[in-house]
Order: structure tokens, then C-alpha cells, then sequence
């Protein structure tokens, strides 16, 4: 039996999911540096994939629940910009891809914890996975961010890319704004 398109597609994308999960968790292991972001970054099939990991100091300022008013649209504008995924990111046009969803995970959207003293002491992060589909995947070269221009607080984004064409490891300093994607 030959298996339909969508759930070959939902495999690819599961794949890549879970390749990028366990890459991130062999690089980055549970870190938790100020003014670093890990990305990983993958193209599997007609689907490019990045995965955001960031402490919440690096795009907000401050690492707990809102206190303020002011810290409540801190929080929104910072929760809109990262969903914003055509925007902070920007595939080259050979790929002629389109941005398709944002999915994003953090302590702080999570429901408050009862004990204040919890999240006094936590260090929250934000992960954010982001999905485009591409035309002409296997053409991508570079991809491109808006991250040190929209979050002042990011020094540097640690990226692991796995492409068709192989495997890297980049680091990008302020101001640099473009991963290679291989080829």
C-alpha cells in the first residue's frame, strides 16, 4: 500500500521534529546563558524547520511572571513578535518558501505556579518551533533573521543546520544577520 502524501508529510515533519529535539539536547543540554539563542535549523522534504530556544532574560528583559502593567505588554509584544515567523525569518528566494505556523512553549504563558517563591527562583525559557514550505527546499542557501535587530539583549545564536547537504554548526555575533544552509 503506498502511503498518502499528508502522512508522509506528517512523518517528514515528525522526523525532523525529533532529530532537531535530540540535537538540541546533546548541544545545548539544559544551558541557560543570557543573551544567547540556540536555533536549530532543518530541511527535510519541502518543509524547512527552526527551532527557537531562548531564555526569557535574551527577549523580554526579566525571567518571571509580569508584575506590572508595563511587564503585561512587555510580555505581549515580545509573545507576538516571536509568533511573527515571516518575520523574524527570511529563506532565500531560491527555496520560494511561504511561512506556515509558529507553535510556542513557555513557563511564563503557562498557567502561574501557586508559590510565588517557585517563580522567583525559576529561570524561564521560551522555545518557539516555526514551519515553512518550500517550493525548491534543496535550493535554499541562506536564511536570514531579524533576532538581533527586534531583541537587543541577544549577543549571539548558537545554530546547529542539518540539510540534505550535510550538517553544521554556526555562530553568529551581533550584528551578523545570515545562516548558511549548505551548497
Amino acid at each position: 500500500m503506498i502511503p498518502k502524501k499528508n502522512s508522509r508529510r506528517s512523518h517528514a515533519v515528525a522526523l525532523v521534529a525529533g532529530l532537531m529535539m535530540l540535537g538540541a539536547a546533546q548541544a545545548h543540554g539544559d544551558k541557560h546563558e543570557h543573551g544567547v539563542v540556540h536555533l536549530d535549523v532543518a530541511i527535510e522534504g519541502d518543509t524547512l524547520a527552526i527551532q527557537l530556544e531562548s531564555p526569557l532574560d535574551s527577549v523580554l528583559g526579566f525571567e518571571r511572571q509580569p508584575r506590572t502593567p508595563a511587564e503585561r505588554q512587555s510580555v505581549e509584544r515580545m509573545l507576538a513578535t516571536l509568533r511573527g515567523g515571516a518575520v523574524l525569518f527570511t529563506p532565500d528566494a531560491r527555496g520560494q518558501c511561504r511561512f506556515e505556523a509558529a507553535q510556542l512553549e513557555s513557563g511564563l504563558i503557562a498557567k502561574p505556579s501557586t508559590d510565588s517563591a517557585a517563580n522567583k527562583l525559576e529561570h524561564l525559557d521560551v522555545d518557539v518551533s516555526y514551519r515553512f514550505r518550500c517550493a525548491a527546499a534543496t535550493d535554499l542557501k541562506t536564511l536570514s533573521h531579524q533576532l538581533f535587530a527586534l531583541f537587543p539583549r541577544i549577543q549571539r545564536i548558537d545554530a546547529q543546520v542539518a540539510t540534505p547537504k550535510g550538517q553544521s554548526r554556526q555562530v553568529l555575533q551581533r550584528p551578523a544577520a545570515t545562516l548558511t544552509l549548505g551548497g
